[in-house]
């Protein structure tokens, strides 16, 4: 079995300089865990991260507000 988590730290580092950054997520999101999530927020110093409960990868659809 393979693992087909992306960690997008790896990314974060080819970043140019640091651009303030704003992650919304849902914590029922089993496409992208929150655990990833947490980890990118603290990779970048400029991050906010809000989570939704209950909402899923659909998450602008469930919540458009």
């Amino acid at each position: 079995m393979h693992d087909l988590t992306l960690d997008l730290t790896l990314d974060l580092g080819r970043i140019e300089g640091r651009v303030p950054m704003s992650c919304l997520h849902g914590n029922r999101d089993e496409s992208a865990p929150i655990e990833m999530m947490r980890r990118l927020a603290q990779a970048h110093r400029d991050c906010t991260l809000q989570v939704y409960p209950g909402a899923t990868h659909a998450l602008p659809l469930e919540q458009p507000e």
